[in-house]
């Protein structure tokens, strides 16, 4: 079975929706043979699609959809993999289903690339349900991943991991994480699901990323950071909760030389009754 986001509808999939925008709507109406899963608030407005499509009524299209696919996937298919020839995997790395692998990835010992990811759906009257990822996992051209380190598959659509990136051992990147080119990742860092690290980010070691956030480009996540809000590109954070660090600015000639005389306006010599030391301390001076 075929499966999709309500961002991107495909026909003949199956897809859940919890908030039927406009844009979903008109989406689905260009749309044939989907089985649609959605909210009984929504039941009104989208009767018509009943036309085309198969749908269903829930309190909760997310765990309706779970339920669907825990049916569905009740035991494991069989690897569905691409590894490029050039790749190295490691011995003792584990590859899970729909896992793509570019040429000159280096994937390490012990490590697990394409396991089920951590999503869980709740239900007001029912206990939690785990949700089959079924979005595999996209390793770029170049990228290293270290020993025990974890890439989990994406929900629908693939985790991605950029060309050239590369994370260090013990690290943790969840499900639907998009990482574009060039980052680095550093030991036991721990990236939640769906966050967007844009190109050339450095995330530190022992950082810990809020799960839907964007890490901008050429931006820095210091030692231990938590963090709990996005962060813009070329920023560097640091601390629980992470805060943007003020970068130190050098000023330029002509601002050394406004301040020169600035100085030299408000100085005032020092009269002769009075101590040297007191002098320096008014004037604001290191004795």
């Amino acid at each position: 079975m075929r499966v999709c986001t309500a961002s991107d509808p495909q026909p003949d999939s199956l897809l859940f929706v919890t908030d039927m925008t406009d844009e979903v709507y008109a989406a689905l109406c260009r749309l044939d043979g989907c089985t649609l899963l959605l909210h009984e608030k929504d039941k009104e407005r989208c009767d018509p699609l009943a036309q085309h499509h198969t749908v269903k009524y829930s309190d909760n299209p997310r765990y309706a959809y779970a339920e669907v696919m825990v049916s569905v996937r009740r035991y494991p298919l069989p690897p569905d993999n691409s590894i490029h020839p050039d790749a190295l995997v490691m011995p003792g790395a584990y590859i899970g289903d729909g896992v793509t692998i570019g040429a000159g990835a280096v994937i390490g010992p012990g490590a697990v690339i394409g396991a089920q990811g951590f999503g869980i759906a709740t239900h007001d009257s029912k206990p939690p349900l785990r949700i089959p990822h079924v979005g595999g996992v996209t390793i770029g051209d170049h990228v290293e991943i270290g020993a025990c380190a974890t890439v989990s598959a994406g929900t629908i659509n693939p985790t991605v991991i950029g060309a050239y990136s590369k994370i260090d051992d013990h690290a943790h990147i969840a499900h639907n994480v998009q990482m574009g080119r060039e980052c680095i990742v550093t030991g036991c860092a721990e990236v939640s699901g769906s966050v967007t690290i844009g190109d050339r980010a450095w995330l530190g070691p022992n950082c810990a990323i809020l799960e839907g956030l964007t890490i901008g480009a050429d931006s820095l996540v210091g030692i231990g950071a938590v963090v709990m809000r996005s962060v813009e590109e070329g920023a560097t954070v640091a601390g629980n909760p992470a805060r943007q660090l003020t970068p130190r600015r050098v000023p330029d000639e002509n601002e050394v030389a406004e301040r020169k005389e600035q100085m030299r306006k408000t100085f005032r010599p020092r009269p002769k009754w009075m101590p040297s030391f007191v002098y320096r301390w008014i004037m604001g001076w290191s004795i």
